[in-house]
């Protein structure tokens, strides 16, 4: 054997040389060792259309490489893409992937959105959500439909416009144009000399009512003349007017005497009325008499009744709630009220049974739920400057509520707080209540907030309120039927 190497055999060990650190250049760039590394698990997702998108791709999320391709192949109408990820890349149940492109022509690439749920994507589990991106084939293939409709358009300009005949179309609608403005200018000046003929019989009108004036006058002065010969020629009508005046004169002065007889009588307690007037203790009752019915009437007056109707629509349950409520004050700063409400949440009520065990009895509770039913509002409450506090019944069960009065009462905050449940969540409604006008209002806002049982809804309605005052105005004011 020679001992000094030959070139052919020096040449094979570089080729060989540069092979294996060619190898290993592209498993490092590929981020994968060549020797069982890092640990990897793989996830599924199915797309549409898997077109450009090659076995090895890259996975990134946020533009950062964390996985490859490792598998594509036809599920029934779908494409199967398996992707071998990192075992540190995280993805959520509602993590997203979708079909990206490296620029414009570049090479095709899945994109990872992780997703915010608690719930993790287990190893081999699929990737629900794809998004859907443009496909780059039939964006051209639109805009070459756009394309030739220019096209056509502008074919059929230079077919319209082009030549003789569109030549003399252009200059029809020149001359048509000139003749337009033409009338236009006529139709100014005619109304101009219009305008100057009124504004001239303005002026002669002016000059002959200046100059009939003194005519007038004279025909003024004339029929006041007229007015005081007819007031002479009928003196004696007017005598006989006096004479009527004196003799109804005289019989009041009977009257008048009748009335002071009476007042004698009375002066002297005679009659009814004169002792109704003299005696002290006929006096003292009917002082009392009056000031207990003063007092009864006031306490009539000053008690105010409110009638409220309202509807919500509850957006949860695609129902209406619906409700009556009658308030009564008896002073201004507090009231008691009582009404009925129409709930498609219904009651719930519970059963339970004991059925005989081996070693124990066996207890079980159900519980029902009605469709719908009428609950009863029975409750108190007192307003202290912008605040009103109640309590009592709310919807049949016990509870307390806040109103929070702004802007001179246009807008009422509400707060309440009832149904308290052992085993649920109480009933908490927050809402804003608007005055539009006197009588009509808009509400909005949350019902059951903390509601553990799936039943927190987001409600809007309105009504009208009108208290016993505007009802007698409607009756006074309605006309009576005439035969």
């Amino acid at each position: 054997m020679n001992k000094a190497l030959s070139s052919e055999f020096k040449v094979g060990i570089f080729v060989i040389i540069g092979c294996l650190i060619l190898i290993y250049m592209s498993f490092k760039v590929g981020k994968f060792k060549l020797f069982g590394g890092g640990k990897t698990y793989e996830v599924y997702v199915l797309f549409d259309n898997t077109e450009g998108l090659d076995v090895g791709g890259a996975v990134q999320i946020s533009g950062v490489t964390i996985g490859r391709v490792k598998d594509i192949k036809l599920e029934g109408k779908k494409a199967r893409v398996v992707l071998e990820l990192g075992e540190d890349v995280v993805l959520k149940k509602d993590a997203t992937a979708t079909i990206k492109t490296k620029g414009v022509l570049g090479e095709k690439f899945v994109e990872l959105y992780p997703g915010d749920s608690e719930e993790r994507i287990p190893k081999n589990g699929e990737i629900v959500n794809v998004k859907k991106t443009m496909d780059i084939d039939k964006l051209l293939a639109s805009v070459d439909t756009v394309m030739e409709d220019i096209k056509a358009v502008t074919i059929n300009l230079r077919k319209t416009l082009g030549g003789d005949e569109g030549e003399l179309a252009l200059k029809g609608i020149r001359d048509n144009l000139y003749e337009l403005t033409l009338n236009i200018n006529r139709l100014v000046k005619k109304n101009d000399e219009s305008l100057s003929n009124t504004v001239k019989n303005l002026e002669k009108f002016s000059a002959i009512l200046a100059e009939k004036t003194p005519e007038l006058s004279e025909e003024l002065k004339e029929i006041t003349r007229n007015l005081k010969e007819i007031l002479s020629e009928n003196r004696g009508d007017v005598r006989e007017s006096i004479e009527n005046i004196k003799k109804a004169s005289e019989r009041l002065d009977q009257t008048l005497a009748s009335i002071k007889s009476v007042s004698d009588k009375i002066d002297k307690g005679e009659g009814t009325l004169g002792k109704l007037i003299n005696e002290d203790s006929v006096h003292e009752n009917l002082n009392k008499t009056l000031a207990g019915v003063n007092k009864m009437l006031n306490k009539a007056d000053s008690l105010r009744t409110f009638f409220e109707f309202k509807s919500e629509y509850l957006q949860r349950l695609s129902d209406a709630r619906s409700q009556v409520n009658l308030k009564i004050f008896p002073k201004s700063d507090y009231f008691y009220m009582i009404g009925g409400v129409d709930s498609p949440k219904g009651r719930l009520s519970r059963k339970t049974e004991r059925v005989s065990g081996l070693r124990a009895p066996i207890i079980t509770t159900t519980e029902t739920e009605k469709e719908r039913t009428v609950l009863i509002n029975a409750q108190i409450g007192k307003r202290f400057h912008d605040v009103e506090i109640r309590g009592g019944l709310f919807e049949s069960t016990g509870g307390l509520g806040v109103d929070w009065y702004t802007h001179n009462d246009k807008f009422k905050h509400t707060f309440e707080i009832y149904d308290f449940d052992k085993k649920y969540n109480p009933h908490v409604k927050i809402g804003t209540n608007y005055n539009i006008f006197k009588y009509f209002f808009l509400s909005a806002g949350v019902d059951d907030v903390i509601s553990d049982r799936k039943r927190r809804s987001v409600y809007m309605g309105g009504g009208i309120k009108f208290e016993d005052e505007d009802i007698k105005y409607l009756l006074t004011s309605a006309p009576l039927p005439t035969k």
